[in-house]
């Protein structure tokens, strides 16, 4: 990535929670993220020397870096969520958003709806930043009412059909 950003990402390998203890347990898992997140930018600035030997890189590079901590789940529970300034994402759009930079929803029959989640070509450190900060599956026109309207009119239901729907959704 071009830039002068460190992105600093925490793995959290967790299952789906189920059970109600499960979610005690997955937000437990995630807020342990956020503490080593915060704890691998701490030592970066409080050791800054063995940082730069251990990485081969020069002092005046790293004071140039923008650090971003973040933490990566291996499940969707946690996702989209920012903890004090330490944004949440989940394996899957990560994929996602560096594999092709693009979503895909198939609605069975007819023409995939595609929508670009970046720019082609290499990414940005800000794309990047901001895939983070405002996760495209948040977006209530990604996974959400656009995909039900696309399914009903490739099934050549009415308007007023799907004005209920969309009425009874919200």
């Amino acid at each position: 990535m071009k830039g002068n950003y460190l992105f600093l990402g925490q793995l959290k390998n967790r299952l789906e929670p189920l059970e109600p203890q499960d979610y005690w347990g997955a937000d437990k898992k995630i807020n342990i993220g956020v503490k080593q997140a915060e704890q691998a930018e701490l030592f970066i600035r409080r050791n800054p020397e063995e940082f730069c030997d251990r990485f081969n890189i020069k002092m005046e590079e790293l004071e140039s870096l923008n650090f971003r901590p973040f933490v990566l789940v291996s499940c969707f529970y946690g996702s989209g969520k920012i903890i004090p300034d330490i944004p949440v994402t989940d394996a899957s759009a990560l994929f996602r958003f560096f594999d092709d930079g693009e979503l895909k929803v198939h609605p069975g029959d007819g023409e995939p709806y595609t929508r670009k989640i970046r720019t082609a070509g290499d990414v940005l450190p800000a794309e990047l930043e901001h895939f983070l900060f405002n996760p495209y599956f948040l977006e209530p026109d990604v996974y959400g009412i656009h995909g039900l309207l696309m399914l009903f009119f490739s099934s050549g239901l009415s308007s007023t059909c799907l004005l209920t729907i969309s009425v009874h959704l919200k």
